[in-house]
């Protein structure tokens, strides 16, 4: 279990843009048994919603949110290949939205399917719904995951789930990100059933264990 100590700690260093300190902190864990779920679910999902709630209060400056969520993707990516991947049958394509620069929630997304023994196609940041529709044509993926962090690209999410209704009425899709409101989820309910609102690593691997427990899955 992490100490709420560790993870002021984290968050401190964060926000002073100390990249080398928080790599410490985060090795420091690792060494002590923390596994990786647990180090993006009660430091770097919490750390990172902090630094969002600060940035929209006006406490810190875009370039302060910008370096922090530079330092965080850059541990991802340098802890991820310490964790024992096994490709199961499952595979998942993982996008952001049109025009959607923030990409650390989708590659957080990711990994956690690949934890959970997904294969995984990450395609980042900004991808045109006609390229991906093309994508998903060719890899015939079992779940799409789209994150949607600026709430101004909403239509441009209602549009793309528009989309996948009519060419992959089958596929299940998730989706979630900070700039997904209440009334923005209950319209999506209500027009698109195929696609579930997921709002924190725990309720992804809630749903990842319900996938791969249906009969046949």
């Amino acid at each position: 279990m992490i100490k709420e100590s560790v993870y002021f700690s984290f968050l401190n260093a964060l926000l002073i843009s100390d990249k080398h300190r928080c790599a410490a902190i985060i090795h420091e864990q690792l060494e002590n048994g923390i596994n990786i779920r647990e180090i993006y679910i009660n430091i770097f999902q919490r750390a990172m919603h902090r630094i969002g709630k600060m940035w929209e209060q006006g406490k810190i400056s875009i370039i302060e949110e910008h370096v922090a969520t530079e330092i965080v993707s850059w541990l991802i990516d340098s802890i991820s290949p310490g964790e024992p991947i096994t490709a199961a049958g499952q595979s998942a394509v993982i996008t952001c939205v049109d025009k959607e620069f923030h990409s650390l929630g989708a590659r957080i997304v990711s990994h956690i399917f690949e934890i959970n023994g997904w294969r995984t196609e990450y395609l980042g940041a900004n991808t045109p719904s006609r390229k991906l529709n093309n994508f998903l044509k060719r890899k015939n993926p079992d779940v799409l995951a789209i994150s949607f962090t600026f709430y101004m690209n909403y239509i441009r999410l209602l549009q793309l789930l528009q989309v996948i209704s009519e060419q992959f009425p089958q596929l299940p899709v998730i989706y979630g990100g900070q700039a997904c409101t209440a009334e923005l989820v209950t319209r999506i309910a209500a027009d698109y059933p195929m696609a579930i609102y997921i709002n924190s690593i725990e309720d992804l691997e809630l749903f990842l264990r319900s996938f791969t427990a249906k009969p046949g899955a």
